[in-house]
């Protein structure tokens, strides 16, 4: 076998591989020196990512999780209902902004959001062409 890439090192790493594709890669990384190295910088980066969300992570635990109307999905507004929801409301958004101020000047932070962000990889992206009777096929069921 030869080297993996990193987006299989890193599906391995998440556990996300068939098995049998799983104990091929295992194999190979007894063998080499160099893909067990790759392997365990992806095992540090992710470690340190899961330290630097952690604080995020406790703070939001105790927000209350409630799906939005349908309809505000597109066209999403503050919650009404008095001071103290508007006060939680504007906070979160002071949050966010100085978060993404933070990760936007800091380059140590913005190589860290890099890193996070190459966790939602894509290897490949295919189009697909749906003209009117491919939908009034699927609507027939057949």
């Amino acid at each position: 076998m030869r080297c993996p890439d990193l987006g299989k090192l890193m599906a391995y790493l998440d556990g996300e591989l068939a098995p049998d594709a799983a104990d091929g890669l295992a194999e190979h990384l007894a063998a080499c020196a160099r893909c067990r190295a790759r392997l365990a910088t992806l095992t540090a980066e992710q470690q340190a990512i899961s330290r630097a969300l952690l604080p995020f992570q406790q703070a939001s635990q105790h927000l209350p999780v409630r799906a939005p109307a349908p309809g505000r999905l597109l066209n999403p507004s503050p919650p009404q209902g008095g001071s103290q929801t508007m006060s939680k409301y504007w906070k979160t958004v002071a949050a966010v902004a100085a978060a993404a101020l933070v990760l936007g000047l800091y380059p140590p932070a913005r190589s860290l959001a890099g890193q996070f962000l190459s966790v939602f990889r894509v290897e490949k992206v295919e189009v697909q062409h749906i003209d009117p009777a491919d939908v009034e096929e699927l609507q027939q069921g057949t």
